[in-house]
């Protein structure tokens, strides 16, 4: 835990013309908070500093006004205009009703006076709902208004790092997971033109924060705190630099997270490098893939503080679960985890994969369209297809094409079947605004655009707003085979969304279906962060699945209905990609009494033949015995014309 170093030059800013403010760090390993001035409103806080880390407990006295609620604000002496803040959240209380973050701008500190901005993160709400990540400005010690705001989840096993910065008005905020510094989980941006009505300040200290209500106990732990006149310059943006100083760090990295549609022939190209600081050994630079330890594979060139990686020989159309490991010569080390797959757009529209979009469920008791056109409205509002050429508007049959806990639509989430209760919503919202009229404004995106929506001028229309227990189901016609099975979605909280087969008339109430797998959504971070979720079995190992033919598949939310996991899907697609077959291992071979018999694991739906050669030379392979269709079982062949001396293998097809 060193102390953070902003690079040469970067460490002052002219006040005035003349005056130089320099930067204030403090990693805590000193085990004291000298140089912090502390406001506990409620005198209930605690600091501790044990372990090179601050920590900060604080409990509201009552759910009742506004200063009954437990606010603390520690910080520090020298004042700034511009600004950058940064510090490192690694624990907090996951339960608490409460925020935590950074104090910027403030004046006047006290109870009743305190005048300044807030950034900060909920770890929890009242009944669950929304985390929130928002910069707030506070006027005379009270909350005022929300400058820029946007939903985000952290996850309590993870530690992250949260920046803020303010040139003149502008004021721009990120949250960094501490495994990927190349790229924000969530990013917020507003100006403060409006609060001139009661005096905005411009210039103030800046800390630390932590705030809790209903007689709850906030509990936050920081490290790596850095305040400066302006922000580093060491990484291009949108990525921020290590807060340990000489830490080997991944920089410059293609594909960047949660890449979408990157070229299998691009490979992974990446820096390592530690700024100046210490030596990387190349045989301390590691790369796995899905798991897999593909080190041998690199190629690595540079010089001991800055090593350029490259890695060639990714596949197509596939998904990538990658890890990067660096350790430099002192021993500090960090790991770098991203997510990308090889997919193109032309694979996945083509005649050997099924996308299915998640919003195309079933309509009018069992009804669908197997390959839709796209429909919608573009963005002047002009329809595009629909009246029965595409799934605009098609009303589902509560209780036999979908269910949703609602009985009507939700307001402004209505965009694409307005009849329905299930939410659809053109994107997804991105974050809210405080615009230049001083109204809230509202940003949405799209996942990666598909040019089958934009050669229409339409959004990706996505379903919003479930909830656990609903569902929603889908009719197609497969070409018979095998399929590997991905939902792309975003989501702010971790849960189970299950794929299951109606097996009863689809047209009916009461269906009954036969299980498939799951997909074990994990938190993304923020809501603009799309990626694919494989279907799994139970023991989470990625499965692939036999269809042929008209079949009707059911998606089905997991979670409570009324907890955080509520609201948190924007699910894009579906998408079914022909699977290979596992290579076939053989089992207890055998010959007995003129019969050769073999096992092996099967496959559900693979097709198994016995075929054998009486001697390697032979140029082909006669079939001998019969054929088995797998079902997932140890399934054998024989051959009961065998010789004495015979060689045999498995085919599957």
């Amino acid at each position: 835990m060193a102390v953070w170093v902003l690079a040469a030059g970067l460490v002052l800013a002219a006040i005035g013309g003349s005056m130089r403010v320099a930067a204030q760090t403090d990693n805590f390993d000193d085990g004291n908070d000298d140089g912090w001035t502390r406001y506990d409103r409620e005198g209930t806080a605690a600091f501790s500093l044990t372990g090179g880390v601050y920590r900060i407990q604080a409990s509201s006295s009552a759910p009742t006004g506004e200063q009954d609620k437990a606010q603390v604000v520690t910080y520090r002496s020298q004042e700034y205009t511009d600004f950058y803040a940064a510090v490192d959240l690694t624990a907090w209380d996951n339960q608490a009703n409460s925020a935590i973050g950074i104090a910027f701008r403030m004046q006047d500190v006290g109870p009743g006076t305190t005048v300044g901005y807030v950034l900060y993160w909920t770890p929890a709400i009242s009944g669950g709902g929304n985390r929130v990540f928002s910069i707030y400005f506070m006027y005379q010690d009270q909350p005022m208004a929300a400058v820029a705001a946007t939903y985000l989840t952290l996850d309590p096993a993870r530690q992250y790092r949260m920046v803020v910065t303010g040139v003149g008005n502008q004021l721009v905020a990120q949250m960094y997971d501490l495994t990927d510094l190349t790229r924000p989980v969530a990013y917020i941006a507003g100006e403060d033109n409006y609060l001139a009505i009661v005096g905005k300040p411009m210039r103030g200290k800046c800390g630390l924060f932590a705030y809790s209500r209903n007689n709850m106990t906030v509990d936050v732990t920081f490290d790596n705190y850095v305040a400066a006149a302006s922000g580093p310059v060491s990484v291009p943006a949108p990525a921020t630099p290590h807060p340990v100083a000489g830490t080997p760090q991944v920089v410059n990295r293609v594909p960047v997270s949660n890449q979408n549609f990157h070229p299998a022939g691009s490979g992974i190209t990446f820096t390592a490098t530690t700024f100046g600081g210490g030596a990387i050994d190349p045989a301390e630079i590691q790369l796995f893939l899905n798991g897999a330890d593909v080190s041998g594979g690199l190629d690595i060139s540079g010089n001991a503080s800055s090593r350029s990686v490259a890695y060639r020989l990714l596949s197509a159309n596939e998904v990538y679960d990658a890890r990067i490991v660096l350790k430099e010569q002192g021993g500090k080390a960090s790991t770098n985890d991203f997510c990308f797959d090889t997919f193109s757009e032309d694979y996945i529209t083509s005649t050997n994969v099924m996308l299915v979009e998640c919003e195309d469920y079933n309509y009018g008791k069992g009804q669908y369209q197997n390959r839709p056109v796209p429909s919608g409205f573009d963005l002047y509002g002009t329809q595009v297809n629909g009246g029965g050429v595409g799934y605009l508007d098609q009303v589902g049959e509560p209780g036999v094409d979908c269910f949703d806990r609602r009985t009507g639509g939700e307001s402004g989430y209505m965009m694409y079947r307005k009849d329905d209760a299930v939410g659809t919503f053109a994107g997804s919202l991105y974050y809210q605004w405080v615009n230049a009229g001083g109204f809230m404004a509202t940003e949405a995106t799209n996942d990666t655009p598909l040019l089958k929506f934009t050669s229409l001028g339409l959004p990706d229309y996505q379903v919003h707003h479930t909830e656990g227990g609903e569902w929603l189901n889908y009719t197609r016609e497969f070409v018979p085979g095998r399929y590997r099975v991905y939902l792309r979605l975003s989501s702010w909280a971790p849960q189970d969304v299950w794929l299951d087969e109606v097996t009863s008339d689809r047209t009916q109430t009461n269906q009954t279906t036969a299980p498939l797998g799951r997909f074990a959504v994990a938190n993304t971070g923020h809501l603009i962060l799309y990626r694919y979720f494989a279907l799994a079995d139970e023991s989470g190992n990625p499965k692939s699945i036999p269809l042929s033919g008209e079949k009707t598949l059911r998606l089905t939310m997991g979670g409570p209905q009324m907890d955080f996991t509520r609201n948190a899907l924007q699910m894009n697609y579906l998408l079914f990609v022909p699977a290979p077959l596992s290579p076939v291992k053989l089992l207890d071979p055998a010959w007995s009494d003129g019969v050769f018999t073999v096992s092996f694991a099967s496959e559900a739906g693979a097709i198994y033949r016995l075929s054998y050669k009486d001697s390697l030379s032979q140029t082909n392979w006669a079939v001998g015995g019969s054929s088995v269709v797998g079902d997932g079982s140890i399934q054998s062949l024989s051959d009961a014309s065998a010789a004495q001396t015979r060689f045999y293998r498995v085919s599957a097809e």
